[in-house]
């Protein structure tokens, strides 16, 4: 099959490119302009056709998905922390132009990346399901434009083009120049903390899992016009992934926690002080309240099941600090 990817330069969208090319598929990767030049070599290493594009540049995006039977939208903002207008421009404008674009070359499926967050609520997720509502409110512009770039992308899906989204839980991974890089600044330099000691549950996606149900979206005929969750499976605590993954990266375990009323009281201040959001209580939804998801419609639909286990994803990461060191990862240049 001939498939294009937005994002082609990002974590989940390196892996995803090698993977289509090791299947065989001829693979378009769309990048921006400003991708760092080791991201975009990367690329090249596995013998794709680079494209640059702006994301809400319809006319490019076009030229890009020309001749192409599918496309993986994964690109968008994910930090809570940019402005609406940031998040609207790439999330909003920039979903509505892939899907413009998309339509427009007759292409006959979009898969697009979505994320845990779209359901984040000051209220446990426990074991739920896509039928578990959206939050009436959204305390970030970012969760909110993917919450909306999401029903956008449900909303497109005809008999003519077939979108499928999927969910993803935390992604995680060998490779990860996303979140990793950042975390491990803040660790080293002792900012990290538990929040109600660690006790709540989060769903995870290793970065390989997510991978297998992007390739299994694009063909299962089943899945079209439906939305999954994609996840690791595995019950884990806050204070359980931080451990391990503290002992795979060479980090000392986190000691601090603050109790979630104390997290909440600062959380409510900090995004009262602010002009704009900056997303205090989205990240503290995230790290103090459970989320855990019923991951059984993709078992049955997309023939999903998680290929690496967390003990598996945490020896890979340990492998993986060996061979390139914390100090590489931690300048995101650990590819």
């Amino acid at each position: 099959m001939r498939v294009a990817v937005t994002g082609a330069s990002g974590f989940l969208g390196r892996k995803l490119v090698a993977a289509l090319r090791a299947a065989g598929h001829t693979v378009t990767a769309v990048v921006r302009a400003s991708v760092d030049p080791a991201r975009r070599a990367a690329l090249h290493v596995d013998n794709v056709n680079i494209v640059t594009s702006a994301l809400d540049d319809e006319l490019g995006l076009g030229e890009a998905f020309a001749g192409v039977d599918a496309v993986f939208h994964l690109a968008g903002l994910v930090d809570c922390e940019r402005s609406r207008a940031e998040a609207e421009a790439v999330n909003l404008v920039g979903t509505e132009a892939v899907l413009a674009a998309a339509r427009g070359a007759k292409v006959r499926r979009l898969v697009y990346a979505s994320c845990e967050a779209v359901t984040r609520s000051d209220e446990a997720r426990s074991y739920v399901d896509e039928t578990h509502p959206q939050p009436s409110q959204f305390y970030d512009p970012v969760t909110e434009t993917r919450a909306l770039a999401e029903d956008l992308v449900v909303a497109a899906s005809d008999a003519a083009f077939e979108t499928v989204t999927l969910r993803f839980g935390r992604l995680w991974g060998v490779g990860d120049t996303s979140l990793l890089p950042g975390y491990v600044r803040e660790a080293r330099a002792g900012r990290v903390r538990l929040v109600g000691g660690g006790r709540s549950l989060l769903s995870t996606c290793y970065v390989d899992n997510a991978v297998d149900a992007l390739g299994l979206a694009m063909t299962r005929e089943a899945a079209s016009s439906k939305l999954y969750y994609v996840t690791d499976d595995e019950r884990v605590s806050w204070r359980s992934y931080l451990s391990r993954l503290h002992k795979a990266l060479g980090l000392p375990e986190v000691q601090k926690n603050t109790p979630y009323a104390v997290a909440w009281l600062s959380a409510r201040l900090s995004d009262r002080v602010q002009k704009a959001s900056r997303g205090a209580r989205s990240r503290l939804q995230a790290e103090g309240v459970s989320f855990h998801f019923n991951i059984q419609r993709a078992r049955n639909e997309l023939g999903y099941a998680p290929r690496v286990s967390l003990d598996e994803g945490f020896a890979k990461m340990k492998a993986w600090v060996a061979a390139v060191g914390v100090e590489a990862i931690a300048r995101g240049e650990a590819l």
